[in-house]
């Protein structure tokens, strides 16, 4: 399936035709389950600053509205015609991309986001690896070029407080793939009374 098809699907059924006019589509989720894919198609309502999404499969589902993560860049309106790479093409140069620089980081999961970043449209691609990190490629929708790449770690194990904390655990560090959000640091986190 494909951003058209999926859309085609959507707009054909009763559950589309039930929506607030006022939401405009922003992304489109997808979540590969080996070789299966579970659609999402969020449209988000300015006016209630809330996402309503629809799951595309043999049936289509709207999901409850949801909070929107806020931002300075605000949520920008999806344009279908300008994703004119297929989902293929942009996964495959993601995975070219992620054997060209980050070799060692062997994709267990992988989800990507059609939406507007940056002035452009992009496939955001998302691969969750065996060694607890993300790889991050963006691929332009129009032109299947990337424009951007990067990897994080998800689980970071802090050697020196594992001793000490061994009652409870290692204490872990997240860092967000969204590279507009900062990461986490120690400061950030209220110190818990004793």
């Amino acid at each position: 399936m494909d951003l058209h098809h999926a859309l085609k699907t959507l707009h054909a059924s009763d559950e589309y035709k039930g929506r607030p006019q006022q939401c405009f589509l922003a992304h489109a989720f997808v979540m590969h389950l080996g070789d299966a894919q579970e659609w999402q198609l969020g449209y988000f309502c300015e006016e209630e600053d809330r996402m309503l999404s629809f799951a595309i499969g043999e049936t289509i589902d709207m999901l409850p509205p949801a909070e929107v993560l806020k931002s300075d860049v605000g949520i920008k309106e999806l344009d279908p015609k300008l994703v004119k790479v297929s989902p293929a093409d942009a996964l495959a140069t993601a995975e070219k991309t992620r054997k060209q620089h980050y070799p060692a980081s062997l994709p267990m999961r992988t989800f990507y986001i059609i939406q507007h970043l940056e002035n452009a449209t992009v496939y955001n691609i998302t691969f969750i690896t065996r060694d607890f990190a993300t790889v991050n490629i963006r691929v332009d929708a129009t032109s299947g070029t990337v424009i951007k790449h990067s990897s994080a770690q998800l689980i970071a194990f802090d050697k020196q407080r594992q001793g000490a904390e061994s009652q409870d655990g290692a204490k872990a560090k997240t860092d967000d793939v969204d590279d507009d959000a900062g990461d986490a640091s120690e400061d950030e986190v209220a110190d818990e009374p004793e």
